[in-house]
């Protein structure tokens, strides 16, 4: 019985209007976040610096601008839990077993690979687009506790937050008004486009796909955010690494 509840699919409580209404106040808080961001941007780097062309975004403000986003993420999803009188196991914070978190992990590592793979072949493919590939977590000029709460906020707050939203609220959401597959297309799809950069934004978009099979055939939301975490990890690594 433990078991089978465990492996349980993922149910949305919300019918098609109170989804929407969610996933709208989200997006109209989001945008008004990235047009102050785009601001922020332009009064500080510039556009041209800011899409690679340049020293990239100062740390502090790239953890500023993470911050925002798990805040109006999470700050969404409480509200829409809290008027409901549901909890956070709602949107799949359940138990899961050591082996959906050791796939977890396979599956970064997985991830990492193909990331690593299709922005070899796009610098080829399409080498006007190598301007996009610049380091995605800032310049290390904010000192150790800038760069630790970077790291943290990158590794840990980022994919709670994420992974809550986009497959514990919106592709469950979906799946209750659409075919699984076309949930997990469409959810896929607008996580990636969040990611704004072209190679960031495509590679964040397959990843999901995969994420959105590790929570449903799972039933938690564990997996998919410890695989979430894994693969920031080892690309926040590799990026420290590398400057």
């Amino acid at each position: 019985m433990a078991q089978a509840r465990l492996l349980q699919r993922p149910t949305s409580p919300w019918r098609f209007p109170g989804g929407l209404l969610v996933l709208g106040s989200f997006a109209l808080l989001y945008t008004a976040a990235s047009a102050a961001h785009m601001l922020l941007v332009k009064h500080t780097i510039g556009f041209n610096a800011y899409l690679g062309d340049g020293p990239g975004l100062p740390q502090h403000l790239l953890l500023t601008m993470q911050l925002t986003k798990a805040a109006l993420l999470l700050g969404v999803l409480w509200l829409a839990l809290r008027t409901r009188g549901l909890g956070w196991a709602t949107l799949g914070f359940r138990p899961t077993t050591r082996g959906w978190i050791l796939l977890a992990v396979l599956v970064a590592i997985a991830g990492l690979l193909l990331r690593l793979g299709l922005a070899r072949w796009m610098a080829v493919a399409v080498p006007d687009w190598a301007v996009f590939m610049a380091n995605p977590y800032g310049t290390p000029d904010g000192g150790l506790v800038v760069g630790i709460a970077l790291g943290l906020c990158t590794v840990v707050l980022t994919p709670v937050a994420e992974e809550a939203f986009f497959r514990g609220f919106l592709f469950t959401w979906m799946t209750g008004h659409r075919p699984v597959w076309l949930a997990m297309l469409v959810s896929s799809l607008i996580f990636g486009a969040m990611h704004i950069i072209p190679p960031q934004a495509i590679s964040a978009a397959l990843m999901a796909l995969a994420l959105c099979a590790l929570y449903w055939f799972s039933g938690s939301l564990w997996p998919p955010i410890v695989a979430h975490m894994v693969g920031n990890g080892l690309a926040y690594a590799a990026m420290a690494g590398s400057q």
